[in-house]
């Protein structure tokens, strides 16, 4: 019998208005996004559905049912940990779902996080943060991010849990799988300090993006919009 088709997950993205692209029978002045971070000009937006908790809900059940395909049966996850303020729904959900679960270690999973320091600057990094739940000896602990653009992140989440077990005398493992809701990236490798990473996601598509300077929607009239302030615009574009 052949391999199930994979399931198609962007409509209930784009019903939820969490998933935007732009129309490709438009007219050229059809507005288009500047993505946030990086600054650079796409046809594609996502945005995390962090005040849909039945949207996330299932979103965490299904990459968990990924993630758990993935792992050797062998391996518990001790914490669940991705960038505070970004991940925390994500987070919570996913780790419900190992906890109503039969996975090994369910009854003592943990969720933590890290913290973005220096934002908007060439420094930005996280760091661990010590009121959550604290990294104990010989940890297993599982990455997570809503988006994976450019690996950025993910790396510098990776490295924090690092640095802050390196500090207080401890070791951990974080296990090489990053999961997260949406894969911009070509493929579905990350490498982190010489060690590769499998990006797992629940959708999984590369839009096209250009610099202000080479965008061609833009040479042709159209106007880059900043989806978190003008969303309503790309919605319902004049």
């Amino acid at each position: 019998m052949g391999k199930a088709a994979p399931k198609d997950y962007q409509p209930l993205l784009v019903q939820d208005e969490c998933l935007w692209e732009r129309p490709t029978a438009v007219s050229p002045t059809y507005p288009h996004v500047r993505l946030p971070v990086s600054g650079l000009h796409s046809e594609y937006y996502f945005r995390a559905p962090i005040d849909n908790p039945n949207l996330m809900r299932t979103i965490a059940y299904e990459l968990f049912d990924k993630i758990a395909e993935a792992m050797s049966a062998q391996v518990a996850i001790d914490k669940v940990v991705g960038p505070e303020r970004e991940t925390v729904s994500l987070v919570n959900q996913f780790t419900l779902r190992i906890q109503d679960s039969h996975y090994p270690n369910r009854d003592k999973i943990r969720t933590s996080a890290t913290k973005k320091l220096r934002e908007g600057t060439p420094e930005e990094d996280q760091e661990w943060l010590e009121h959550y739940t604290k990294l104990t000896n010989d940890s297993k602990i599982l990455v997570l991010e809503n988006v994976v653009t450019t690996g950025i992140t993910a790396a510098q989440t990776v490295r924090a849990i690092y640095r802050y077990a390196k500090g207080v005398g401890i070791k951990v493992e974080v296990l090489p799988i990053i999961g997260c809701i949406f894969n911009r990236t070509a493929g579905d490798w990350l490498v982190i300090d010489q060690r590769e990473f499998k990006l797992i996601s629940y959708l999984h598509k590369q839009p096209s993006e250009w610099s202000p300077a080479e965008c061609p929607l833009c040479k042709e009239g159209s106007v880059a919009l900043d989806p978190r302030t003008q969303w309503d615009v790309l919605m319902n574009p004049l």
